[in-house]
């Protein structure tokens, strides 16, 4: 028999033997199998790779056995892929299966219609919340939050992920948006649909790095909750906030915005450390009179202001926004009083502006003054206090101690429950939102 078809025939062997071992296995290739679109575990940023690629296809599930060099801006491992029946020794097995699953499962952990898109909404929300430790110790360095249309992944870890572990999610993603996509294009929207993008952020302690790992990143990027418009950061390029922590909403506050949204028609607020005033927004949009936002941040009030102008407030007149230090500035706050309700939502940690633990006692000293007494309150309404603190260390007898020692005169109500999104294993180490009421004089 000649060289040539011998080959051929050893070589076509191979492909069945290996087609055999894949079809026969019970595990999951690096967590998907049978997804509908194709496996391109080396792909960044969309770039092709420089020479071809050996696959095999099976079920829509493309399989990678080996891969060039490619010219990345951050390069992924390019070593082969070695197709293992142990997830230990797969090469780019991710520790933390649950993210995968949180990221194939996006609609039903919400719930949302599975048939409807993701991308025909523009409402923000947490895919995964590994922080919390509900999903156990693999996974806890992990969050995952859509701002649509783009994820963005945050690592809680001295040492960045892996080409590997990036190269897994970035699969899971796109298989995610392809899904996604193919249910966009078929529901005949006039928008035109968006592109693939996700950004990667690794943060330990006052260390904080941003990737675009696929874009582009919206230039003018707008959610939605709850009816409300916010503008959102999802990269550290955007204003030119270099080392960018936060996305200019807290995702996990989500249930607070809403109490408020629907308890403020008619009643005048007070909303300290505003940040970027989504609080004031959610107020106002709920019919309340005026609102005065209070933040030290000139940069985050002038995205409140922002978030203001695009739900339609900014020349209403309802809302003013102070760029004062909350310590020293008392005296104005209290002469724009009295209030129907404040909320007092600071950082558990601000160095040489606050510190929860020896200053939040301050802040619940000052507030019973301020509120419209019991008596003045029309139709047998009590002014309120929303406390809100998200420090792992302090839990929520803290908080109450802090406001029975400081201000007797409040009346604890109930404590509003974080969105179902934000599971957490202890929830005294998650975020703490506490309803109070003047009591009677």
């Amino acid at each position: 028999m000649p060289i040539t078809p011998i080959m051929t025939l050893c070589t076509a062997i191979s492909w069945a033997l290996l087609m055999i071992s894949i079809l026969a296995r019970d595990t999951k290739v690096s967590g998907f199998v049978g997804c509908k679109c194709q496996w391109h575990p080396y792909r960044y940023n969309g770039r092709a790779t420089t020479r071809s690629i050996s696959t095999f296809h099976h079920d829509n599930l493309r399989i990678q056995l080996s891969v060039e060099n490619q010219e990345h801006l951050h390069p992924l491992d390019t070593t082969p892929l070695e197709v293992s029946s142990d997830p230990d020794k797969d090469p780019i097995c991710l520790s933390c299966q649950a993210l995968l699953t949180s990221i194939q499962q996006q609609q039903q952990q919400q719930q949302i219609n599975p048939d409807e898109s993701i991308l025909a909404s523009t409402e923000a929300y947490r895919v995964f919340h590994g922080r919390g430790g509900f999903y156990g110790p693999d996974c806890e360095q992990f969050t995952l939050d859509w701002f649509p249309p783009v994820w963005v992944l945050t690592s809680f870890q001295p040492e960045p992920l892996s080409s590997k572990e990036l190269a897994t999610i970035d699969h899971a993603l796109e298989c995610k948006w392809d899904d996604e996509m193919a249910k966009f294009q078929s529901s005949n929207l006039e928008d035109p649909p968006p592109s693939f993008a996700w950004v990667y952020q690794n943060r330990y302690r006052n260390n904080v790095t941003n990737s675009i790992m696929r874009g582009p990143i919206p230039e003018n990027h707008i959610v939605t909750e709850n009816g409300a418009q916010y503008w959102v950061q999802t990269t550290a390029d955007s204003d030119g906030a270099k080392g960018q922590r936060h996305r200019g909403i807290f995702l996990d506050m989500a249930n607070g915005r809403k109490w408020l949204q629907e308890n403020a028609e008619g009643k005048i607020i007070l909303n300290l450390f505003a940040y970027t005033c989504a609080f004031s927004v959610a107020a106002l949009l709920g019919g309340a009179d005026e609102v005065i936002n209070i933040d030290k941040v000139q940069g985050a009030l002038k995205i409140g202001q922002r978030n203001h102008e695009l739900n339609g407030f900014g020349a209403a007149g309802r809302a003013r926004f102070l760029n004062h230090d909350i310590f020293k500035t008392w005296g104005k706050l209290r002469k724009l009083g009295p209030y129907d309700i404040i909320v007092v939502d600071p950082p558990s940690y601000q160095k040489g502006s606050f510190v929860a633990k020896t200053d939040y006692i301050k802040l619940v000293r000052r507030l019973p003054d301020m509120l419209v007494p019991t008596d003045e309150q029309v139709g047998g309404s009590r002014s309120q206090v929303l406390f809100c603190l998200n420090a792992p260390e302090l839990g929520v007898d803290f908080l109450k101690q802090q406001v029975s020692e400081g201000a007797p005169e409040l009346r604890f109500v109930k404590q509003v429950e974080n969105p179902s999104s934000f599971p957490g294993k202890d929830p005294e180490k998650a975020l703490k939102v506490l309803l109070y009421e003047l009591a009677d004089d």
